[in-house]
């Protein structure tokens, strides 16, 4: 019997030394675990890092300044713009947004001065469109352009807008819209530039044809 005893003590000696070692080891792999952890958080803290300096060394969105002056000389709005300047930003334009700040918008610039038409299509916020010549000069106002609306903005059609009731019959639209083009059409009337910004933007600052987009 006192051998058996003593049998079951060593087993459970051993057993106890053992499960010692197995909780030596588990000891020993936790600050690897944790290392991996901290290695982890350090990544990511490293990634916010970086977005944050890639976000301060580039310019924000609205990144051009822009001001709308008078004929006398006085700056009536004071804007900033997103630049639309090749194909992909000029067709994407403001569309899907549902929000836009106060004295905010889009500048689409066609590079080449030209009769240019826009829309608003998948646009889902009302705006105010500016047609600006060559030289910086307002030449057409598009105020309150509906959401989804996918009538053409032009020149000749924001003046067939305020023409139409007095029309009489096709020969009268015709004759009105070869007379408008022809005037649009000289070099000094071409849209080199296109203003969408919020609803009432027109109105609020009294923006004029002939006022001068400047950029600062």
């Amino acid at each position: 019997m006192a051998n058996i005893k003593n049998k079951k003590n060593l087993g459970s000696k051993k057993l106890t030394k053992n499960l010692k070692q197995k909780a030596s080891v588990q000891k020993k792999s936790q600050p690897s675990h944790r290392a991996r952890i901290f290695l982890i958080v350090g990544l990511l803290l490293l990634i916010v890092a970086v977005v944050i300096g890639i976000k301060s060394f580039f310019p924000c969105k609205y990144k051009y300044d822009y001001s709308v002056v008078g004929k006398d000389g006085n700056e009536k709005v004071a804007l900033k713009l997103e630049m639309a300047n090749n194909d992909r930003t000029r067709l994407k334009g403001l569309m899907g947004r549902k929000f836009l700040p106060r004295h905010t918008g889009m500048i689409f610039d066609f590079e080449e001065p030209g009769y240019y038409s826009m829309w608003m299509k998948d646009t889902l916020i009302p705006l105010d469109m500016v047609f600006v010549n060559n030289y910086g000069r307002v030449t057409v106002l598009a105020p309150n352009r509906l959401p989804m609306d996918e009538t053409y903005i032009n020149p000749c059609m924001v003046k067939f807008e305020n023409s139409s009731k007095k029309m009489l019959n096709d020969a009268d639209v015709e004759k009105f819209f070869d007379k408008c083009e022809t005037l649009y059409l000289k070099p000094q009337n071409l849209t080199r530039y296109v203003i969408e910004l919020p609803e009432g933007t027109i109105k609020e600052n009294k923006i004029r044809v002939g006022d001068i987009l400047l950029k600062k």
